[in-house]
């Protein structure tokens, strides 16, 4: 049971799978909330009255508008009956506790509710997954985090760096993470057991980007317009051709890079240095398709291109984002692109039609890196704020129908 802040309502959950709301002052009923498949174990008002929690027997969390009981969020992910419930004081998080003996937090904020959150403070600039999806990877001050994906559950702080984290990156096989850092530094972990494998010194100004080649032999970084590579079991340098690029980026065939200026993009092979196409345009963010056959840029308009991967013709505009576009991620089948932006949304666009199929409001910071998880149902997100987000990435009716039978 559950009185509102103001005392004026009263909430109760039951054994008959129901939620009921009662005025206080009176004892007449006001509504009944159903929706839940099992008993019903505790419930809790916002702090501002306007929304109510519920947690059940059915292993799910319920979070519903406390005046219209409109059901607003279906909170998955516990593997036993949600047995406890309690808001922030400022009733932007909600804390479940379950017979699981996990506590989970999820975001109650209109907009982005039942997202699940996972802190990682002060704040976190970007974000990986392991191919196989058991392992999230999030880099930030000073250190990179470890997480179970599924769970949400932090695993290990990899400490070591000196100075800010910008860039994660999972080797192939999932057995290493790489983080670059404004230390100057490159560091390989082992993910198994949370120890440095490696401290690798490209000797560039700075150090923003990272990834592996396709075998996983080998780390290539960019910092101050510069590559770099090293033997991943040796940490002995690789001979790269001397050639400016602002980021690297994994392709189907192989680790490439890429770099802007003099009123055009270029993509080009980061172990040869061999062009693959040229775009007209200077961009801020580029993405490959996994079967690399299109290409995604974001601008300081605001503005998403598609681009045809071998040929460099636009395929698709894409206008939505009323500010400068710095992050981009096709999900693993290619039909979905993500994109986030300086207004502090995230679009979702069917690649095909280049319509927009769903929008992430709510963030109380842009988002500066974002990845789907290898199965593309959820999208993990990290605004300037100090979380993570994990939220659904594929409209409800199509999980539906992925539903085994």
């Amino acid at each position: 049971m559950a009185f509102s802040p103001d005392g004026s309502r009263v909430a109760a959950a039951g054994k008959d799978w129901a939620v009921r709301v009662w005025d206080a002052g009176t004892g007449a009923p006001e509504m009944t909330l159903h929706g839940h498949g099992g008993w019903v174990n505790a419930v809790e008002f916002a702090p501002d009255g306007r929304s109510l929690a519920s947690g059940s027997h059915d292993g799910t969390a319920r979070l519903w508008d406390a005046i219209t009981g409109e059901e607003l969020a279906v909170l998955h992910g516990h593997r036993g009956a949600v047995t406890a419930l309690g808001f922030a004081p400022d009733g932007r998080r909600l804390a479940t506790g379950s017979a699981d003996k996990t506590i989970r937090m999820w975001s109650a904020e209109p907009g982005l509710y039942g997202r699940q959150l996972l802190r990682h403070e002060p704040v976190a600039y970007a974000v990986a997954c392991s191919r196989d999806g058991r392992w999230l990877a999030s880099g930030g001050e000073l250190h990179v985090r470890l997480w179970h994906l599924r769970s949400g559950r932090l695993e290990t702080d990899l400490v070591g760096h000196n100075d800010v984290v910008v860039d994660v990156a999972f080797a192939p096989d999932g057995r290493l993470v790489a983080s670059a850092s404004h230390d100057r530094t490159v560091r390989l972990w082992d993910v198994a057991s949370g120890t440095e494998r490696a401290t690798l010194f490209p000797r560039t100004d700075t150090v923003d980007s990272v990834g592996f080649t396709a075998d996983g032999r080998i780390v290539v970084s960019a910092g101050a317009g510069e590559l770099r590579a090293f033997e991943t079991t040796t940490g002995e340098r690789v001979k790269l051709p001397r050639t400016e690029a602002r980021a690297v980026v994994l392709g189907p065939s192989g680790l490439l890079a890429w770099r802007a200026g003099s009123g055009s993009t270029e993509l080009f092979s980061a172990r040869s240095g061999d062009l693959r196409v040229r775009l007209d345009g200077e961009v801020l963010a580029l993405e490959v398709s996994p079967d690399g056959a299109l290409l995604a840029t974001g601008a300081t308009d605001g503005t998403v291109v598609i681009w045809d991967g071998r040929s460099g013709t636009v395929v698709h505009t894409l206008a939505g984002h009323r500010e400068q576009v710095r992050a981009l991620h096709f999900s693993p089948d290619g039909r979905r692109l993500a994109s986030a932006s300086r207004d502090n949304t995230v679009a979702i666009w069917d690649v095909d039609s280049g319509m927009r199929v769903a929008t992430l409001r709510g963030f109380r910071e842009w988002v500066y890196d974002l990845r789907f998880t290898p199965d593309g149902d959820r999208l993990v997100a990290c605004p300037l704020d100090g979380t993570i987000v994990v939220a659904h990435a594929v409209p409800l009716a199509e999980r539906l129908e992925r539903r085994p039978r």
